[in-house]
Order: C-alpha cells, then structure tokens, then sequence
C-alpha cells in the first residue's frame, strides 16, 4: 500500500507494482484511463464546490475500471455561518450511465442518517 507522497517511482512503476495506492483528489486527474481496479471516497463530497465534484467525477468515470464507492450525505442546507457555501447532493451526480450502472444506494449503519453509501460498477 502506497500513500501518496511516499513513493519516487513514476506513476506507471506504482500502479503496476502495488496492491493500492491511496491519492488525493487533486492527483486524480494524472491516473491513466481505466487504471483503478477500485476508487472509494467519504465524506468529502459534500463539502467541495459543485465545479470540483464535476470534475473529480469525471476523472472516477475515466479512470475506475472496476467500482466506485463512496459515502457522503445528501443534504440541501448551508454548512458556512455565511451562508454562502452548499452541501453537494450527491444523488443529483453519479458517473456516466453509459459506462456504469448503480449497483445500490442505501443509508450505511454506521453514519449518521443523512448520510448515503453509493456503490458503482463498471459496464463491460
């Protein structure tokens, strides 16, 4: 297991040598096209911009050529005393029909009740 950072091998060297690489969002865009056997995420979601889920999503639908899990809630409320910052809700987004099918969405055991685990795979 490689945790992003850690390694001096190139990407390539990484992906083919190891049994799971943890990275960041913001490096998602250097994987190569169907180079993920498995893409996870929690609770992350539903805290960025709606621009940079969009593209984070993109980038899982390019890259995951196996499945797709995360958990994150699915609430339409503020979460900045401000007031100007969104909750993401997560069930108005999912990856491309064409290359993947939901296998489940459901309200996980563990989490609080506002929070939903959504599970992709990837069409042959």
């Amino acid at each position: 297991i490689v945790l992003y950072g850690e390694s001096a091998e190139s990407l390539r060297e990484l992906l083919s040598g190891s049994d799971a690489l943890v990275y960041p969002h913001f490096s998602f865009r250097d994987l190569p096209d169907d180079s993920a056997d498995i893409v996870f995420n929690s609770c992350s979601f539903s805290e960025m911009d709606p621009a940079m889920v969009d593209d984070y999503m993109m980038h899982i639908g390019r890259a995951c050529r196996g499945s797709f899990l995360h958990v994150n809630h699915d609430e339409d409320r503020f979460y900045d005393e401000a007031r100007t910052k969104k909750h993401v809700r997560m069930s108005m987004r999912g990856l491309p029909e064409q290359r993947f099918r939901t296998v489940h969405r459901k309200k996980p055991v563990y989490f609080h009740p506002k929070y939903f685990e959504y599970l992709y795979q990837r069409l042959p």
